[in-house]
């Protein structure tokens, strides 16, 4: 299967809606929704630090923040959570009431939302929550040289890295952060004077010296390598490169990578359906006995050079005579998911879902594939694969 990510350009501009819960506080017994929410910095004497993302907002948001609700009414409070790298939450279905929302971590001011919010039997979405910070703050973005977040999720192939952030002040000890999914850290409550700051991503490392003071510090900080460069992944039979294959048949799977900053690569491979016969190799080619009765199997390859270098690959093939198929999710500049939108492959046609995503299949092979999206208020977007 072949999986295609598009995004639209608006004609005309969009905007993000936030919905928010209220009402008066009648309330039956039962259970109430989800929260969701996410938490960012606050420094005092400065509201906001610029960021620029698309769909991430205009803040510093904050993992491994404590977040928990106070029944605005009993002042009984929910279990706590802990924001992860998106500095998001989420509170785990409480009793319908009128709640406020708390926080508190080492080197914040702990406390609670002014205003409170209804929770019915729907979950509820909270505007992101600003947290006051204690003095001595050093904060800044942290990434590898081509740009990019050291963050990589492969759990399936034992791969799992985040960027950690360490102050390490000449009159004070050393703390330890997390930086978030956007390349940002933030570091409160250190002692003024001279410090070190160091960011380490499996062996990547980079160090430098600072000052800390009243005053916010920033401090960016670049690790030294990329991601490596990925090009083609093909499976092949007989020599020839096929996108559909025969149950039992054994295919030659290749992927072309180019390390990003000089360091060795090596290769971890899996497949789905998993099958007790396959056995994954340190190379960028492996033999695959595609299993029978799947429909659909994948093999995923994974690069990697233990030094922040990371990047995943995988092959789709259709074990179904006849039938190649193609999936993706069409998404714009003003919008996350771009629903109605008509999707034309080589002919073939099919219309997004209200998710933006879309499916459809081929009755054979083609040497290349025609890929035209097109929906009212956006422009016409085409490629070939």
């Amino acid at each position: 299967m072949q999986k295609i990510n598009i995004r639209l350009l608006p004609i005309v501009a969009g905007a993000i809606i936030v919905l928010l819960t209220t009402g008066q506080p009648s309330y039956s017994q039962l259970p109430g929704g989800k929260v969701h929410g996410s938490i960012f910095a606050l420094v005092r004497g400065q509201d906001t630090f610029p960021k620029e993302a698309v769909f991430a907002g205009r803040y510093i948001f904050l993992p491994d923040i404590t977040v928990y609700l106070k029944n605005a009414t009993t002042n009984a409070t929910s279990p706590t959570v802990q924001t992860n790298l998106d500095g998001t939450f989420a509170i785990p279905s409480q009793p319908e009431a009128q709640y406020q929302l708390c926080w508190k971590a080492a080197g914040y001011v702990a406390g609670c939302s002014a205003a409170s919010f209804v929770l019915r039997n729907v979950n509820v979405n909270l505007n992101p929550v600003g947290i006051e910070a204690e003095p001595g703050v050093i904060y800044g973005h942290v990434a590898l040289k081509d740009g990019a977040a050291c963050r990589f999720i492969a759990t399936f192939l034992g791969k799992n890295t985040s960027t950690m952030v360490t102050a390490s002040a000449v009159s004070g000890p050393a703390k330890t952060v997390q930086a978030n999914s956007y390349c940002d850290y933030f570091i409160p409550a250190l002692s003024s004077g001279a410090a070190k700051v160091e960011a380490t991503c499996e062996g990547a490392r980079a160090l430098t010296n600072a000052t800390i003071s009243g005053a916010p510090t920033v401090v960016n900080l670049t690790l030294p390598n990329a991601r490596p460069k990925l090009g083609p992944a093909y499976a092949e039979l007989g020599g020839k490169v096929v996108r559909a294959a025969a149950p039992g048949s054994t295919v030659h799977v290749s992927v072309a990578v180019q390390d990003g900053g000089g360091y060795p690569l090596h290769y971890r491979w899996a497949v789905d359906p998993p099958t007790s016969s396959f056995t994954s190799v340190d190379a960028p080619a492996v033999d695959w006995t595609v299993p029978a009765g799947a429909g659909l199997a994948t093999i995923w390859a994974l690069a990697y050079d233990d030094q922040a270098g990371n990047i995943l690959s995988r092959v789709h093939l259709s074990t179904v005579p006849n039938r190649i198929d193609f999936s993706g999710h069409v998404l714009a500049d003003n919008s996350p998911a771009v629903p109605g939108a008509a999707v034309a492959i080589n002919g073939v046609t099919a219309k997004t879902d209200s998710s933006g995503n879309f499916a459809l299949f081929l009755t054979k092979e083609e040497p290349r594939y025609a890929v035209t999206i097109t929906k009212s208020g956006y422009q016409m977007l085409s490629r070939i694969l």
